[in-house]
């Protein structure tokens, strides 16, 4: 598990360009399905997501940026969260709590996209089997996608 601030943050940055489409709630965690195909490939050719636990979280909900005049009321309801599909851009921490900037992929709507704001006790990341993934495994698996897309030659 990791309960690092710094190392939460990051893992949704590392998860840029990355899908949240799918939300499952229970009655300690929230658990996130991220596609990331680009990443979970690199672990399994035939992997396409991976999951990530929210653990004990205090807080989640949805604040849109919207065009068109669509309100810009804040969003807390998890049913109303999970309809959509979200772009993950990245992950910032303001006024202590977590806030991944996100454009709404799926259904599109009036909302172009918005900040998914939430606090927890710490994060766990699975891959598509369900093993557990460390935060270093993570970051090396991204750091190892991003220096072979830079030294690509086409």
């Amino acid at each position: 598990m990791t309960t690092a601030q710094e190392n939460i943050r990051s893992t949704f940055s590392i998860f840029h360009d990355g899908t949240i489409c799918g939300f499952e709630n229970y009655s300690d965690k929230i658990k996130l399905k991220i596609d990331c195909y680009y990443l979970s490939e690199r672990i399994n050719p035939g992997f396409e997501c991976f999951y990530v636990e929210l653990i004990k979280p205090t807080k989640l909900e949805f604040e849109p940026w919207s065009d068109k005049g669509f309100s810009r009321k804040t969003i807390s309801d998890l049913k109303i969260i999970s309809q959509w599909e979200y772009n993950i851009f990245t992950c910032k921490i303001e006024n202590g709590n977590y806030q991944i900037d996100v454009e709404i992929e799926d259904p599109k709507t009036a909302l172009i996209g918005g900040s998914i704001i939430f606090d927890c006790y710490g994060i766990k990341v699975y891959d598509q089997s369900l093993n557990e993934l460390t935060f270093s495994k993570l970051a090396e698996l991204s750091k190892s996608y991003w220096t072979e897309f830079e030294n690509r030659t086409e």
